[in-house]
Protein backbone atom coordinates (compact mmCIF):
# COMPACT_ATOMS: atom_id res chain seq x y z
CA UNK A 1 0.00 0.00 0.00
CA UNK A 2 2.81 2.51 1.10
CA UNK A 3 4.70 1.89 -2.53
CA UNK A 4 1.45 3.13 -4.83
CA UNK A 5 0.63 5.96 -2.42
CA UNK A 6 4.35 6.87 -3.42
CA UNK A 7 3.83 6.61 -7.20
CA UNK A 8 0.81 8.51 -6.96
CA UNK A 9 2.57 11.03 -5.08
CA UNK A 10 3.59 14.33 -7.69
CA UNK A 11 6.58 15.25 -7.76
CA UNK A 12 8.37 17.72 -5.64
CA UNK A 13 8.71 21.81 -6.84
CA UNK A 14 12.10 21.07 -6.46
CA UNK A 15 12.23 18.24 -8.89
CA UNK A 16 10.03 19.84 -11.52
CA UNK A 17 12.79 22.76 -11.05
CA UNK A 18 15.80 20.40 -11.56
CA UNK A 19 13.94 18.48 -14.38
CA UNK A 20 13.01 21.53 -16.35
CA UNK A 21 16.53 23.21 -15.94
CA UNK A 22 18.20 20.12 -17.14
CA UNK A 23 15.82 20.08 -20.27
CA UNK A 24 16.64 23.51 -21.21
CA UNK A 25 20.47 23.10 -20.75
CA UNK A 26 20.67 19.50 -22.96
CA UNK A 27 18.54 21.87 -25.62
CA UNK A 28 20.95 24.71 -25.19
CA UNK A 29 24.04 22.22 -25.89
CA UNK A 30 22.68 20.47 -28.55
CA UNK A 31 20.89 22.39 -30.41
CA UNK A 32 22.39 22.00 -33.87
CA UNK A 33 22.15 25.95 -34.62
CA UNK A 34 24.23 28.68 -32.53
CA UNK A 35 22.03 30.43 -29.67
CA UNK A 36 23.78 33.11 -27.73
CA UNK A 37 22.50 35.21 -24.92
CA UNK A 38 23.64 39.10 -24.55
CA UNK A 39 22.79 40.88 -20.97
CA UNK A 40 21.72 44.59 -20.74
CA UNK A 41 25.36 45.67 -20.81
CA UNK A 42 25.97 43.94 -24.62
CA UNK A 43 28.31 41.68 -23.55
CA UNK A 44 27.50 38.24 -24.49
CA UNK A 45 27.02 35.90 -20.80
CA UNK A 46 26.13 32.68 -22.97
CA UNK A 47 26.69 30.93 -26.19
CA UNK A 48 26.24 27.11 -27.19
CA UNK A 49 28.59 25.01 -29.22
CA UNK A 50 27.30 26.06 -32.51
CA UNK A 51 27.92 29.21 -31.76
CA UNK A 52 31.25 29.03 -30.69
CA UNK A 53 32.31 26.70 -34.17
CA UNK A 54 30.45 29.75 -36.33
CA UNK A 55 33.17 31.78 -35.03
CA UNK A 56 35.61 29.36 -34.67
CA UNK A 57 36.66 30.86 -30.75
CA UNK A 58 36.29 29.24 -27.63
CA UNK A 59 33.51 30.11 -24.89
CA UNK A 60 36.29 31.59 -22.84
CA UNK A 61 37.48 33.40 -25.83
CA UNK A 62 33.85 34.78 -26.41
CA UNK A 63 32.09 35.47 -23.15
CA UNK A 64 32.42 38.81 -21.67
CA UNK A 65 32.68 40.38 -25.00
CA UNK A 66 29.91 42.52 -27.05
CA UNK A 67 28.65 40.02 -30.19
CA UNK A 68 29.19 42.93 -32.57
CA UNK A 69 33.21 42.23 -32.05
CA UNK A 70 32.72 39.10 -34.22
CA UNK A 71 30.36 40.70 -36.48
CA UNK A 72 32.19 41.28 -40.67
CA UNK A 73 33.14 44.75 -40.53
CA UNK A 74 30.00 45.83 -42.98
CA UNK A 75 27.15 44.14 -41.14
CA UNK A 76 28.39 46.19 -37.56
CA UNK A 77 26.52 49.55 -37.92
CA UNK A 78 23.36 47.64 -38.27
CA UNK A 79 23.83 44.99 -35.69
CA UNK A 80 24.32 47.76 -33.06
CA UNK A 81 21.77 49.71 -34.13
CA UNK A 82 19.28 46.49 -33.93
CA UNK A 83 20.92 44.98 -30.90
CA UNK A 84 20.81 48.70 -29.18
CA UNK A 85 17.16 48.69 -30.21
CA UNK A 86 15.97 45.49 -28.91
CA UNK A 87 18.32 45.99 -25.48
CA UNK A 88 16.18 49.23 -25.14
CA UNK A 89 13.10 47.48 -25.56
CA UNK A 90 11.75 49.34 -29.02
CA UNK A 91 11.99 46.15 -30.95
CA UNK A 92 10.99 42.85 -30.03
CA UNK A 93 12.98 40.61 -32.49
CA UNK A 94 14.79 41.17 -35.97
CA UNK A 95 15.97 38.56 -38.37
CA UNK A 96 19.02 38.82 -40.87
CA UNK A 97 21.51 37.41 -42.78
CA UNK A 98 24.44 38.86 -41.83
CA UNK A 99 28.32 37.75 -42.10
CA UNK A 100 30.84 36.97 -39.55
CA UNK A 101 33.96 36.68 -39.05
CA UNK A 102 35.87 33.29 -38.21
CA UNK A 103 38.71 32.91 -36.50
CA UNK A 104 40.56 31.36 -39.03
CA UNK A 105 40.30 34.16 -41.39
CA UNK A 106 36.78 32.96 -43.44
CA UNK A 107 33.93 34.99 -43.45
CA UNK A 108 30.72 32.35 -42.00
CA UNK A 109 27.59 33.90 -43.18
CA UNK A 110 24.47 33.08 -41.01
CA UNK A 111 20.69 33.74 -40.79
CA UNK A 112 20.19 35.58 -37.20
CA UNK A 113 17.28 36.18 -35.77
CA UNK A 114 17.63 37.98 -32.05
CA UNK A 115 14.64 38.66 -29.59
CA UNK A 116 14.09 40.30 -26.30
CA UNK A 117 13.90 38.09 -23.40
CA UNK A 118 11.90 39.75 -20.94
CA UNK A 119 10.95 39.06 -17.20
CA UNK A 120 7.04 38.23 -15.87
CA UNK A 121 6.37 41.76 -15.96
CA UNK A 122 7.57 42.33 -19.34
CA UNK A 123 11.00 44.22 -18.70
CA UNK A 124 13.97 43.11 -21.07
CA UNK A 125 16.16 41.18 -19.11
CA UNK A 126 18.40 40.37 -22.32
CA UNK A 127 18.75 39.34 -25.59
CA UNK A 128 18.88 35.86 -27.50
CA UNK A 129 19.98 35.14 -30.98
CA UNK A 130 19.29 31.96 -32.96
CA UNK A 131 22.33 31.55 -35.69
CA UNK A 132 21.88 28.88 -38.63
CA UNK A 133 25.13 28.86 -40.89
CA UNK A 134 24.19 29.27 -43.99
CA UNK A 135 27.49 29.73 -45.64
CA UNK A 136 27.58 26.66 -47.72
CA UNK A 137 24.33 28.03 -49.23
CA UNK A 138 26.04 31.11 -49.76
CA UNK A 139 28.89 29.41 -51.40
CA UNK A 140 26.71 27.55 -53.50
CA UNK A 141 24.53 30.44 -54.67
CA UNK A 142 27.70 32.27 -55.93
CA UNK A 143 28.81 29.69 -57.66
CA UNK A 144 25.88 29.28 -59.47
CA UNK A 145 25.48 33.57 -60.24
CA UNK A 146 29.00 32.46 -61.47
CA UNK A 147 28.08 30.11 -63.70
CA UNK A 148 25.43 31.81 -65.07
CA UNK A 149 27.33 34.63 -66.05
CA UNK A 150 29.56 32.62 -67.97
CA UNK A 151 27.09 31.32 -70.18
CA UNK A 152 24.54 33.89 -70.01
CA UNK A 153 21.73 32.36 -68.46
CA UNK A 154 20.20 33.02 -64.92
CA UNK A 155 19.06 30.43 -62.09
CA UNK A 156 18.10 32.99 -60.20
CA UNK A 157 14.36 34.79 -60.55
CA UNK A 158 12.94 37.58 -57.96
CA UNK A 159 10.13 36.55 -56.42
CA UNK A 160 7.22 39.18 -57.31
CA UNK A 161 4.27 36.70 -56.01
CA UNK A 162 4.98 36.97 -52.56
CA UNK A 163 4.95 33.44 -52.80
CA UNK A 164 8.27 31.52 -54.00
CA UNK A 165 6.78 28.61 -52.10
CA UNK A 166 6.53 26.82 -55.67
CA UNK A 167 10.51 27.14 -56.40
CA UNK A 168 10.59 29.83 -58.92
CA UNK A 169 13.78 30.94 -57.17
CA UNK A 170 15.32 28.68 -59.21
CA UNK A 171 13.97 28.28 -62.27
CA UNK A 172 16.63 28.54 -65.20
CA UNK A 173 15.17 32.09 -67.21
CA UNK A 174 17.21 32.53 -70.60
Amino acid sequence: MTRLLLAATPPSLGAVLRDNESLYRSIFRNAGVGIAVTALDGLLVEANDAYLRLLGLSRQEVLGRPPVEFTHPEDRPETTDKLAQVIAGRLDSYRVTKRYQHAGGTVRWADVNVSALRDAGGAVTGVIALCTDVTDTRVAEQALREASAEDGTSFFTTCTTGNCEDGAKYQKEN
